[in-house]
């Protein structure tokens, strides 16, 4: 093969595979759902008093698909840190949730996507460096802030 053709064979397949990954995203039959709004408004959670007592901070991430009712569908932890100690206190959280889906909800994909919460559970004052407390990559992150044991209120 001439070094002619060799480069325009690997041009050709270069611009159809850039072809390929540009149009992608800009597919009409396949837009992503946005995250539905709540019916009544984000709920408070509360910091888990054993995790409280124990100056315990942490990170949950929760994946869950929302039904063409607007309730939330096998909501599960994909990371935790540390693991098993917020995990009780973020699935009934998630579980409460109740969102305002569109008539369309089932048509659009929505009701076959999944969506990520970010939990961050940190205690004021918090243990230094509190910056090392990030949320997950998500949909949505939610950040949870308890007294330190012993801390006296509004420090």
């Amino acid at each position: 093969m001439s070094r002619g053709r060799a480069v325009s064979l690997a041009c050709a397949t270069l611009a159809a595979m850039l072809g390929c990954v540009l149009c992608l995203p800009l597919r009409a039959d396949d837009p992503s759902p946005e995250l539905p709004k709540l019916k009544s408004g984000w709920p408070a959670l509360n910091y888990p008093e054993e995790a409280r007592r124990q100056n315990q901070p942490g990170r949950v991430l929760v994946v869950f698909e929302i039904s063409p009712q607007g309730h939330v569908l096998d909501p599960r932890i994909t990371s935790a840190e540390p693991q098993g100690v917020f995990d009780a206190a973020v699935l009934a959280y998630v579980h409460a949730l109740e969102f305002d889906v569109p008539g369309d909800w089932e048509a659009s994909g929505g009701a076959h996507q999944e969506f990520y919460f970010g939990f961050v559970f940190r205690l004021r004052p918090c243990r230094e460096p509190c910056e090392e407390l990030l949320p997950f990559p998500a949909d949505r992150s939610i950040i949870v802030t308890g007294q330190a044991p012993g801390s006296a209120p509004g420090h």
